[in-house]
């Protein structure tokens, strides 16, 4: 995934986090967890998990979990 692409997908992460109540936002950062996880157990390049990975961090900073 290019840069563009990965930003892009942040940004749609963020509008969607924005609509949610707090138990939605929770399973919404829960799903991405498991994105994330699936992306490593099958071996999506380094450069995509670690996207995922500071995708996961950013939500869960700014909107907990």
């Amino acid at each position: 995934m290019d840069d563009e692409t990965f930003e892009s997908l942040g940004q749609y992460h963020y509008k969607v986090m924005e609509t949610l109540d707090g138990p939605g936002r929770m399973r919404f950062i829960n799903h991405v967890f498991d994105e994330w996880v699936e992306a490593q157990e099958l071996g999506f390049p380094k450069r995509e998990q670690q996207q995922y990975s500071e995708l996961l961090t950013d939500l869960v900073k700014d909107f907990g979990h």
